[in-house]
């Protein structure tokens, strides 16, 4: 029998880089963080939306960069979603295309420092955040925060390491997070502060690369500069009390979701006394700075009346997750002999600080609750009113009725809604898209409201609801 060659044998497998791991986790990450959040993006608008919209967004680019001073201006944010905008045209999804991209982004951007010494540590930071509930909801609106936090984020991993002139990579992107939001220079004395503790000897590098970054804000802000004093000299007060405030806080970042939230965030604390010298470990910078940072967003209200409602929220996101963080990672990552009872603590803390958040981000893209659902109470309304005429009555009727179609007129004064009663004999629903405001700021329209119309219905919001009355004189 004639001798058959052996066949060639296949090459080995190419071993996978750490390069590819780390891209292949990153898309993956990234990818969930658009899966979770996608659902929101059609959600309506709310107010504050409207008002970037409307006020920044789309005008002029000459306006947004050197118009009259707002610190509803989250300038960097405004530039991005106006190129959205004018590729995509105005709508919802446009106008969030930059925060639900920055949003994505946060998670990865945090756990990267992490990568190569604790690979375990930085996977949880990663998923962590991007489940993150509070995370969720502000990276899904149409303003600057998720972006801030993305930025604040990438400038803390750009701290100084080494003695030189100037940071130049550390100064360009504090100012960009300035730019973005003047309360980032609050983490800028975070940043000071956690240098000096835990690196001091490249202290006066970032000193010096602050004072450029400084610099470079003052360049970028000085087209508003009277503005600015004019804003801040001149009376004014937030739309709602400090202590109102900080109560509403936690339902309007998690809503229906609270329940799970407070679990994993004592879940948390427990955990992370359990781990401690491990959680101390990771990322100390960081939660430093941002740790500062928040306590200083919570301080400063209390100092400055003009400085507005606290925003402390957007920065103690990174402590939360680094915390949790630690408290999954700090077991798996321990000494080679490993302890049984420390690895199955781990598994079980670890199940329940990455389901938690999980379900609670699963169920609000499966049932998302709007900020304030301005357009499905309109949208309510007129299915209800049938040709009877719709009045937006105070806080963003005026926005609403620019962006969404229904309402025929609006109304911020009881002398208002008495003329637009008369014009339209009687005959109209009223839509009322922040009750409490009304309530609070204008008692008299709000009881000429009630002594007139009767509620039909009231639309859910995490901000707040929006209510719908019909006359009193219709029957139901």
């Amino acid at each position: 029998m004639p001798h058959k060659a052996p066949r060639p044998s296949a090459p080995p497998a190419k071993p996978v880089s750490g390069n590819q791991r780390e891209a292949i986790a990153c898309i993956f990450i990234f990818l969930i963080a658009l899966a979770v959040r996608l659902p929101l993006l059609l959600q309506s608008l709310w107010y504050d939306e409207m008002y970037t919209l409307l006020h920044f967004v789309s005008q002029p680019w000459s306006a947004i960069v050197s118009g009259q001073y707002s610190p509803n201006n989250h300038i960097l944010y405004s530039l991005l979603a106006k190129v959205c905008v004018s590729v995509g045209g105005i709508s919802e999804i446009t106008l969030r295309i930059p925060s639900v991209i920055a949003g994505g982004f946060v998670g990865i951007a945090l756990g990267w420092p992490l990568r190569k010494d604790r690979p375990w540590a930085a996977l949880a930071v990663a998923v962590i955040a991007t489940l993150n509930p509070w995370l969720v909801t502000l990276s899904t609106e149409g303003r600057g925060y998720a972006l801030l936090l993305l930025v604040a984020i990438v400038a803390t991993n750009a701290l100084p390491s080494r003695s030189q002139l100037v940071t130049w990579r550390y100064a360009v992107l504090a100012a960009l997070a300035m730019y973005t939001l003047p309360i980032a220079v609050l983490l800028i004395v975070g940043h000071g502060i956690a240098m000096y503790v835990v690196r001091r000897a490249f202290a006066m590098t970032w000193l010096r690369s602050a004072m450029a970054a400084v610099m470079i804000t003052v360049l970028l802000y000085s087209p508003f500069f009277a503005g600015i004093v004019d804003y801040y000299v001149r009376p004014g007060q937030p739309s709602m009390s400090y202590g109102h405030f900080l109560a509403a806080l936690p339902h309007s970042l998690f809503g229906w979701a609270m329940p799970a939230a407070a679990c994993t965030a004592a879940l948390v604390l427990v955990g992370g006394v359990a781990f401690l010298p491990g959680v101390r470990r990771l990322l100390p910078v960081h939660v430093l700075a941002f740790g500062i940072a928040a306590a200083l967003a919570i301080v400063l209200p209390l100092a400055l009346q003009t400085s507005g409602e606290p925003r402390f929220a957007v920065w103690l996101i990174p402590v939360f997750v680094i915390l949790a963080a630690g408290v999954v990672a700090t077991p798996i990552d321990s000494a080679p002999a490993r302890k049984m009872r420390a690895v199955i603590a781990s598994v079980v803390v670890s199940a329940l600080v990455l389901v938690l958040p999980l379900v609670s981000a699963v169920k609000s893209a499966a049932s998302p609750v709007p900020a304030m659902p301005m357009r499905d109470a309109i949208a309510y309304a007129k299915e209800r009113a049938v040709n009877a005429p719709i009045v937006g009555v105070y806080l963003g009727a005026e926005e609403a009725a620019r962006i969404y179609p229904g309402l025929d007129a609006v109304a911020y004064t009881p002398a208002m809604l008495a003329a637009v009663e008369a014009k339209l004999q009687g005959r109209a629903w009223i839509v009322v898209f922040n009750d409490e405001l009304l309530h609070r700021n204008e008692p008299a329209l709000w009881s000429h409201v009630h002594e007139r119309y009767q509620l039909d219905q009231q639309l859910p919001g995490r901000v707040s609801p929006a209510l719908v009355f019909r006359p009193k004189s219709l029957q139901p």
